[in-house]
């Protein structure tokens, strides 16, 4: 059972007992991420229409939809008759989107015993990009299909990580937003947060985790990660520096032109002398 893969995203996640973060906030967080991927060429999402997060992802894909019509959403149905135990609210919400949709996929006519993991394999293999909300316990249908993306070495993005990385910033010391965003100024702090892209913030956070000794990192990824945080904090103050985009700072090359090449190579010294000079334990 394989499709085209070609610029797709598939979701998976908990149901709504299972998710921490508020529905709409969640919504927003997608909206953004999808929007983001959309720009990058992908029109092709996949749910596999479980209450919970895949319900919400659906309708997130459906209200861009109505701004980019090439948008499709495709519902990956392990068995007819999916929503029959569900809410009521949650079968009306089921019925709307599958009336919205562009395509449904029917892995079976009926129920068996394992067929919501043959729907799992059917959006693992059908897609290049996993979102997931995954809260890290190694049981249910979310472990099973992160599992098999992570083995088939797909890209994943994991929404949990986007929330601990949030709470982080919303309850770090000004001495840290400070050292992140080159800024005393809350209004500054705050700007920085949401120009960083989610993965962005992720880095942000498990370098701060690496550094106050959290987690371990070998060298290489210490200093790979060290280096991508660096770049995208040197990129921003220039920006904000010279007042326009970092696109219209470059070359047709995707390269800085010389003069804001010199004044990256300056930011991302000086931003690597502060990393590097900090004392995270005591701060």
């Amino acid at each position: 059972m394989k499709a085209t893969n070609s610029k797709t995203i598939a979701f998976t996640g908990h149901r709504s007992n299972r998710i921490t973060m508020d529905s709409e906030i969640l919504a927003s967080h997608l909206e953004r991420l999808i929007s983001a991927y959309y720009k990058h060429g992908y029109r092709v999402y996949m749910t596999g229409m479980a209450q919970g997060f895949d319900l919400i992802t659906a309708e997130a894909v459906l209200r861009l939809k109505t701004f980019h019509k090439d948008i499709q959403l495709i519902c990956v149905v392990p068995f007819i008759g999916q929503a029959n135990r569900f809410t009521n609210e949650d079968k009306t919400r089921y019925d709307a989107i599958m009336e919205r949709s562009d395509k449904t996929v029917y892995i079976s006519e009926r129920y068996y015993q394992g067929c919501f993991h043959r729907r799992n394999d059917y959006l693992v293999d059908n897609a290049d990009i996993l979102i997931a909300y995954f809260d890290g316990e190694n049981k249910g249908g979310t472990y099973y299909t992160v599992k098999r993306a992570t083995a088939q070495r797909k890209t994943i993005i994991n929404l949990m990580d986007f929330q601990q990385a949030d709470q982080w910033w919303k309850n770090a010391t000004n001495e840290i937003k400070n050292l992140f965003s080159g800024s005393n100024s809350k209004a500054k702090q705050v700007d920085f947060w949401q120009k960083l892209s989610y993965s962005d913030r992720v880095s942000l956070y498990e370098y701060y985790q690496y550094r106050i000794g959290k987690t371990s990192q070998g060298e290489d990824d210490a200093n790979s990660l060290l280096m991508e945080i660096i770049c995208e904090m040197a990129d921003i103050r220039l920006e904000e520096e010279f007042k326009i985009s970092r696109e219209d700072m470059c070359t047709n090359q995707g390269t800085y032109k010389e003069k804001y090449q010199d004044r990256f190579n300056s930011l991302y010294d000086d931003i690597e002398d502060q990393l590097l000079n900090h004392d995270f334990i005591t701060e």
